[in-house]
């Protein structure tokens, strides 16, 4: 049986926008072609049980309103230059590399960058900024190489939004196969390789700041 109607469960549109400045939302409009993507809010809500003569509860609250979005990519070009897929680029950003016309290297604290990521599904916008991350790549001989990002922001309230129309990029990742694997110096034999960056995530705490947090680093 053919199946003719969308799949609802992946009407989804990811984008992406590197800040300017750390912790300062910018409206995304890089988009991502990745897998999975997930969006949730991680606020510890704050009970209130007073002692009172109805021996009940008053209304309580959300404390700090971080989220998280994890989300997986195909590692590919973005077909003009040496430099990646704009989207896989920002991504990499926020999980402690910095760029430089293509090459990824640690960044230093103070060089270290955040961004601000949409997710829009069934008619509304959910979305985090002052984001920062970690990420795993992986990669099989013949298949593409993936990197899975999650990532750690502040969560900002969900407005009602259609779903953008967006040009995904249409470059095919290449195979992990007739290329060359080096770590340090040394250039093994390989099948698959995995590597995690192994990166803890940390809130910037400020009160003065909306939601008592900066960005996150």
């Amino acid at each position: 049986m053919s199946v003719t109607g969308p799949l609802v469960a992946r009407r989804k549109v990811v984008q992406v926008l590197l800040e300017t400045v750390r912790g300062t939302a910018v409206t995304p409009n890089v988009p991502a072609l990745c897998f999975d993507p997930k969006i949730n809010l991680e606020a510890e809500f704050i009970a209130r049980k007073p002692a009172m003569a109805s021996g009940g509860n008053i209304a309580g609250y959300l404390g700090s309103r971080v989220g998280t979005a994890s989300f997986r990519c195909e590692m590919m070009g973005n077909g003009t230059s040496a430099e990646l897929d704009p989207f896989v680029s920002a991504c990499l950003q926020v999980c402690g590399f910095a760029d430089t016309a293509g090459a990824y290297a640690p960044a230093q604290p103070a060089s270290q960058k955040t961004l601000s990521i949409s997710f829009s599904e069934d008619g509304t916008l959910k979305s985090l900024y002052g984001c920062a991350g970690n990420v795993k790549i992986e990669g099989e001989q013949g298949k593409p190489l993936y990197a899975t990002f999650d990532l750690k922001g502040i969560w900002a309230a969900p407005t009602d939004a259609a779903l953008p129309t967006v040009a995904l990029p249409t470059v095919a990742a290449p195979r992990f196969q007739a290329c060359t694997f080096t770590l340090d110096s040394i250039v093994p034999r390989i099948g698959k390789f995995s590597f995690d960056m192994g990166a803890k995530v940390e809130a910037r705490e400020d009160i003065t700041a909306p939601e008592g947090i900066l960005h996150h680093y």
